[in-house]
């Protein structure tokens, strides 16, 4: 699951990568290990279930890292480029996932097969009703939804900054309930590792937002 895009436009003074460019090599270990950092809240939820399925691969860095605690972890995307290139990082860091071709929309899972879905970065790149959609599909295949997507408040101007490479749609959290309206949400801001200093003062900043999501 990506978006080619690239960020370009009058005014910019920052180029961003594409997401080929971006999944177009492994990742490392250390890689690994700081993209877990940043989005600890996410990996400490998702550690407390047994069977786990990550729902637009990228680079496989999470699913690498939950697959050291929990029993079975799959990771599904529909580029074949993408599953290639996190195969190789899965294969040299060990990991225990198994990597899975197909369409987000209509998964080849049974009805609840895993414990917990979950996606980091992916639902704000769809409409509003292709996110109930991927979230319904979802929660036809665990009881749990977990989503981490950036907030309005993830650092950019404009479709501009830092991580901004396609069509990401930035929003509060009360903008997410609302979309997700026919389920059960629960949802928190939370900060990464990487924080802000106002006046000489380290503040965590809420640049990402969490979502439990469970049919009503």
């Amino acid at each position: 699951m990506k978006d080619s895009s690239r960020s370009s436009g009058r005014g910019s003074l920052i180029r961003v990568k594409s997401w080929d460019e971006f999944y177009s090599s492994p990742k490392t270990f250390s890689d690994m290990v700081r993209w877990a950092a940043t989005h600890q809240r996410m990996v400490t939820t998702l550690a407390e279930f047994s069977r786990v399925l990550e729902v637009g691969t990228g680079t496989g860095m999470l699913s690498a890292f939950l697959s050291r605690f929990c029993n079975l972890t799959a990771s599904l995307d529909s580029d074949r480029t993408v599953i290639r290139v996190a195969q190789a990082f899965i294969t040299e860091t060990e990991a225990k996932v198994t990597l899975v071709q197909g369409d987000a929309f209509a998964m080849p899972f049974g009805d609840s097969s895993f414990e917990a879905a979950f996606s980091q970065g992916l639902l704000e790149h769809f409409s509003d009703a292709d996110i109930v959609a991927l979230v319904a599909e979802q929660l036809r295949v665990a009881p749990v939804a977990i989503a981490s997507i950036p907030s309005l408040f993830y650092p950019h101007a404009w479709k501009f900054g830092p991580g901004v490479v396609g069509n990401e749609r930035f929003m509060k959290l009360r903008r997410w309930q609302r979309i997700l309206s026919d389920f059960r949400v629960d949802g928190l801001y939370y900060a990464d590792f990487k924080v802000a200093t106002l006046a000489g003062v380290t503040v965590p900043w809420p640049a990402h937002i969490l979502l439990q999501i469970r049919r009503p």
